[in-house]
């Protein structure tokens, strides 16, 4: 099994799923992804959920500082 694979639940995080979904191109489901990390893919949703939270928030900020 890969390094990943045995990484404890806490270690996944938002960059990660992001390399890892860029990495495949996107044909990767959350409930791969949870395999791989042993976590379930509701909880890959929800840091799934975080990240384009963060991104859509960094956008917002982008606009706001271009304007000025």
């Amino acid at each position: 099994m890969s390094k990943r694979g045995t990484r404890s639940k806490k270690e996944l995080n938002e960059e990660e799923i992001k390399k890892l979904i860029a990495d495949t191109g996107g044909d990767i489901t959350l409930q791969e992804i949870g395999d791989l990390y042993g976590i379930t893919r509701m909880r890959v949703c929800q840091i799934e959920k975080l990240s384009l939270q963060k991104l859509a928030e960094t956008a917002s900020l982008k606009d706001v500082l271009i304007k000025n």
